[in-house]
């Protein structure tokens, strides 16, 4: 990572007043100096030195792992140049040892503290928690990393009602269970899909190589790079342009305007929700900070995926953790609750596919699974009932993480015999299976070899461990599925009182996988034959005016990735002169032609004012791009 500002002595932004440092792990800390600066980190009785590098000027100490401990102490970083008089010293006031964790994800991980069910009893009791800490970072995406923005923060001060209420009642879940200092690194962005949060070189690694449907991530961030590139040689050439005219200006007038220099050229990886994106800006900056684990509720954006979703978050969570340098950081994934979905963005019953995803991941090494089913609204994706989310995220890190005795997981299931008409599933739980309302088990669904799943009878079994299935419109079944639909809030439950887990006991592939589109440049190393005085390019009643940037938008069919080749089809969207209707006569053909198994992609060309030569010129590009 570049250094923010050199010449001078500087910490990234994770070392600021009323800081947390992890416990019982060594601490890495780092900044930037002049090259060749003697830097020395001094905590408490703890002290390091090194030089600044050569080139960025970037150091870093790592100090052993240290106790818990609530006594504020000051962290003292100095930087002595050739000279003894270019002495520099930072100190960071305030700081405590205990646990830290990393909380992202999406909307309701963002969800704020004073928009919350329960509200004033957090903010009425925040003073009392004066050990509990919280480094909200800004919502800044950047197409390389950078250092983070934000400052920590002290429970009960006047930024405690803007902290993400899941991060925020968490960090006291375990401050009260642990007694010691808790800080949180709350990193989230409302409606954000994973690829943003997921370093870049993990779309560069094997597996997006391999699965090509995850390859239109991959091709875009390339050609960004390369019309990235030819921006930034146009802005030379302009630059040369502006100097000569604004030296004839000046040469003829002292007084005269001159005009303003050209903009510097903007890399379109760096808006917010493009590939990588924010890993760079609000992620990459925190590392290698030390950190217990980290706390994951996204994946609303990320509906329909299914597999390719598992996929996905293996890849994120195992960038993270080469990021900060320990490839055994627990991840603690928050199973997305029941929500019935009228929006029309994702395919019927998208969800249980991304849960079934998030499942498959919690249950490998080193991720565990948080079940909150019981904690949604069917009608609302931001449920308000965040303080009982942070309950059952501390229960598992209680668990898994400090060894803790309270179960954090309902009944779990074990196995599954099929005896003739009837199916029995044995769960793991804690004592006897029981129901929340006292009623027999719902959401079980049994299927024959049609693989149609139909409603099943269930029943508590005897013997305390398992459920008894049947269903007269399946005589045979072969597979059962559980809680397996968008609007399913089981009553199967245990001595924890929280929700069984949903499951499937087939691998019968699902009947969708959310749409691939992709928009790439069509001349990535720069646009040729651009006219002058060519209006702005806008879009007026879904009609597109004086295209400046043409570009091709790539639409995959699903299921595109199981290595089946599949015909492509380009669209040239007409409207009228010197306009294109691109929605109705471009994307809505492109859906079409999906639904046939086709690839489509809708060029959006220059049209007039452009002369003639342009149009074709455009349209010999896509055919080779």
């Amino acid at each position: 990572m570049a250094s923010p500002c050199s010449g001078e002595l500087r910490l990234p932004a994770v070392f600021s007043d009323h800081a947390v440092l992890q416990r019982d792990k060594p601490v890495t800390v780092w900044g930037w100096a002049d090259p060749g600066d003697a830097v020395t980190v001094t905590f408490g009785e703890l002290t390091g030195s090194t030089k600044a590098a050569a080139g960025d000027g970037r150091w870093g100490v790592t100090l052993p792992a240290m106790p818990a401990s609530g006594e504020p102490q000051t962290l003292m970083v100095s930087a002595i140049g050739a000279a003894e008089s270019d002495a520099e010293v930072r100190q960071v006031q305030d700081v405590l040892v205990g646990e830290v964790w990393l909380c992202s994800g999406q909307s309701n991980m963002d969800w704020k503290v004073r928009n919350a069910a329960g509200k004033d009893a957090l903010l009425g009791t925040a003073s009392d928690y004066p050990q509990v800490r919280v480094l909200r970072t800004e919502h800044v995406g950047d197409f390389k990393p950078r250092d983070v923005g934000g400052r920590w923060a002290v429970s009960g001060d006047n930024h405690t009602a803007l902290f993400s209420a899941v991060a925020y009642a968490f960090a006291r879940e375990l401050h009260d269970a642990l007694d010691v200092p808790v800080g949180v690194l709350q990193s989230s962005v409302g409606g954000t899909r994973i690829q943003t949060w997921t370093p870049r070189d993990a779309f560069e690694s094997g597996v997006f190589e391999e699965n090509l449907a995850l390859a239109p991530d991959r091709v875009w961030l390339e050609l960004a790079d390369r019309e990235y590139a030819a921006d930034e040689r146009q802005r030379l050439t302009d630059m040369q342009r502006w100097t000569e005219q604004a030296q004839r200006a000046a040469d003829e007038s002292a007084d005269a305007d001159l005009p303003d220099p050209p903009a510097w050229p903007r890399h379109r990886a760096a808006e917010r929700n493009r590939p990588a994106s924010l890993h760079h800006g609000m992620i990459r900056g925190l590392a290698p900070y030390a950190i217990r684990g980290i706390a994951w509720y996204q994946g609303e954006s990320n509906k329909g995926e299914g597999e390719l979703y598992a996929t996905r978050l293996r890849a994120m969570l195992n960038g993270w953790r080469k990021a900060f340098g320990d490839p055994g950081l627990p991840a603690l994934i928050v199973h997305l609750p029941p929500y019935v979905d009228t929006s029309g963005k994702y395919p019927p019953n998208a969800l249980p596919w991304l849960v079934d995803a998030q499942r498959t991941v919690s249950s490998e090494a080193g991720q565990f699974p948080v079940v909150i089913s019981d904690l949604g609204n069917l009608r609302d994706i931001h449920p308000r009932n965040k303080r009982g989310v942070a309950e059952r995220l501390a229960r598992v890190a209680l668990w898994e993480v400090h060894g803790e005795d309270k179960r954090p997981f309902g009944p779990r299931r074990y196995e599954v015999v099929f005896d003739g008409s009837e199916a029995q599933v044995v769960f793991n739980a804690d004592g006897r299976l029981t129901t929340r309302d006292g009623k027999p088990p719902t959401d079980f669904r049994l299927a024959g070899d049609d693989r149609a799943f139909r409603p099943a009878e269930a029943r508590l079994g005897d013997d305390g461990e398992s459920v008894l299935l049947r269903s007269e419109a399946v005589p045979e079944p072969v597979a059962v599925r559980f809680a397996f639909d968008e609007a399913a809030n089981p009553n199967l439950t245990d001595a924890t009182g929280i929700p069984a887990m949903a499951f499937r006991t087939d691998d019968w592939p699902e009947p969708f996988t959310t749409q691939q589109r992709v928009t790439l440049p069509l001349w990535p190393d720069g646009v040729p034959m651009v006219g002058e005085n060519v209006p702005d390019e806008a879009t007026v009643n879904e009609r597109v005016r004086n295209v400046s940037r043409p570009t091709v938008e790539l639409f995959f069919p699903r299921g595109y990735g199981d290595g089946e080749a599949r015909p492509a089809v380009l669209i040239f969207p007409g409207g009228g002169y010197g306009y294109l209707t691109i929605e109705k006569e471009g994307k809505a053909a492109a859906r079409r032609l999906n639904e046939h198994g086709f690839i489509a992609g809708v060029v959006k060309y220059r049209a007039a004012p452009h002369r003639a030569p342009v149009p074709r010129l455009d349209g010999a590009q896509a055919v080779r791009l």
